[in-house]
């Protein structure tokens, strides 16, 4: 879950929440493989310096994000409630 603050003075005694959830895969590390010699295996892909300044998930193939488009993982949510703070 990642979260952050921000102060509105417009909102008065109002909140608004936003919620981003996630799940962030781990990798364990390699058996028998240092983390400099698994890191460079790690780069080996990349071109170019340049294209770590690019975000990996723009990195990665376009067709792994069209199959994961295709699964159905939607799920409805309700609006939020504009319920002033008391």
């Amino acid at each position: 879950i990642i979260f952050g603050v921000a102060h509105d003075p417009n909102m008065n005694k109002e909140i608004r929440i936003t919620l981003i959830a996630t799940g962030f895969a781990s990798k364990t590390g390699l058996v028998g493989v240092s983390r400099d010699e698994e890191l460079s295996q790690l780069l080996k892909g990349l071109k170019s310096e340049e294209e770590l300044d690019v975000p990996s998930f723009l990195r990665r193939p376009l067709f792994s994000h069209r199959r994961k488009a295709l699964t159905p993982t939607t799920q409805l949510v309700k609006p939020p409630l504009r319920t002033p703070f008391r």
